[in-house]
């Protein structure tokens, strides 16, 4: 691992702790990362899209559809 020193802003950092719980500075930072990685992939992964078109229809789970 990596110590990277990185400075928050008080009001943002409470806005965070709010949603997800008291965890430390550094196991938010994680999370954060780790939500931008998933985020900037999905983004990427849809600007590839078409470019198989003779790929069959993938079956997703849609969480609270019926």
């Amino acid at each position: 691992m990596s110590d990277i020193k990185v400075e928050i802003d008080d009001e943002l950092l409470q806005k965070a702790r709010a949603y997800v719980g008291p965890l430390d500075a550094n196991a938010l930072v994680q999370m954060a990362v780790t939500t931008l990685i998933q985020l900037k992939a999905g983004e990427w992964l849809a600007a590839q899209g078409g470019t198989q078109p003779e790929l069959a229809d993938i079956p997703r789970c849609r969480w609270g559809a019926e």
